[in-house]
């Protein structure tokens, strides 16, 4: 299957976008919260740099440990009581269990995933055994060394490709679908999209956009987006411009920029034009499909209300550029 990566800033679109595409019928996708353990840090990305162009011995047993607790705390399963002790250390300003509620395991077949895993990590490593470097995690009890050969990129590349093929593979064979394209909604694939390429060669990004001033006005509601709105517009620009250098050096066959107002107010028409680019055939989304985007709920314009003009004449020594660009 191809890999489809949607990307942007956060509070940009891509989870509704994501909700939108999975109604095709050839493409799969995890239905609650996004992957993640490709390219957050400690992911697939990060293990791949590990086991080639970095490699040490250290390096690579760090980066295999670093991949198993990533792609164990994504895939521990959720309960109402993790919910609800979730929702208590939020209240209280404290940071709960990292990647809480996504349960990858579950979404995927949990002893499918837990299979596959411990697959990948044979493939991976030739030996494991008691032991610890200097600089192991401290009061790590049965502490362990993978043992790991330095691998060419390609053959790395090609193991980690066929673990997510295999898992989308059988979450399409769970749903019932005769997918070609599994989805990903991962804001900051945005950002990694160059190693994402070097990996997927048949991917394809969408990265969609939305005025950054609206995108600022959000990032300050949430738990992740700061408490200071030039501090947040700074954070923003940094994205953008990266994005920015980033594109450069990708071709054009492989992303597409999409407005989120555009599609707030023609869904039908851009997604017609993102089904076209991914060279998928044709779908005709119904009605109670495309009630998943609502311009009159879409906050188009919310930052004119939501910022003082004082504070985004300040954001803006950050914006101007990007919001010259994304305005719409």
């Amino acid at each position: 299957m191809k890999p489809i990566f949607i990307g942007g800033t956060g509070r940009s679109g891509t989870s509704i976008l994501k909700k939108l595409l999975l109604h095709h019928p050839q493409i799969v996708g995890i239905v609650e919260g996004e992957l993640r353990v490709l390219v957050d840090p400690g992911g697939a990305l990060d293990l791949i740099d590990a086991l080639t162009r970095d490699w040490t011995p250290q390096k690579g047993d760090d980066a295999i440990q670093a991949f198993l607790n990533l792609m164990a705390d994504a895939g521990a399963k959720n309960t109402a009581l993790g919910v609800a002790f979730r929702k208590f250390l939020l209240r209280l300003g404290a940071s709960p269990r990292r990647y809480g509620g996504l349960d990858l395991a579950s979404q995927f077949g949990r002893s499918f995933y837990e299979a596959r895993l411990h697959q990948l990590i044979g493939e991976l490593t030739y030996h494991v055994a008691p032991g610890r470097w200097v600089g192991s995690p401290s009061y790590r009890l049965r502490s362990k060394i993978y043992e790991t050969d330095p691998l060419p990129f390609p053959s790395a590349a090609g193991l980690i490709r066929t673990f997510f093929d295999d898992l989308y593979g059988h979450l399409a064979r769970r749903q019932g679908k005769d997918a070609t394209h599994w989805l990903d909604d991962t804001p900051y694939n945005l950002l990694r999209a160059d190693r994402l390429l070097a990996v997927f060669p048949d991917m394809t990004l969408i990265h969609i956009h939305r005025d950054p001033r609206d995108v600022l006005a959000s990032y300050v509601r949430q738990d992740w987006g700061g408490d200071d709105l030039i501090a947040a517009a700074r954070r923003l620009g940094n994205i953008f411009s990266t994005w920015a250098r980033i594109r450069e050096e990708l071709p054009p066959s492989s992303y597409l920029e999409v407005a989120f107002e555009d599609l707030a107010r023609s869904p039908q028409e851009q997604l017609a034009r993102m089904i076209a680019f991914i060279n998928l055939p044709d779908y005709c989304f119904r009605e109670d499909e495309l009630a998943l985007i609502d311009p009159d709920l879409a906050h188009i314009g919310r930052w004119e209300k939501d910022i003082p003009p004082e504070a985004l004449a300040r954001a803006m020594v950050y914006l101007s550029p990007w919001v010259e660009q994304y305005e719409n």
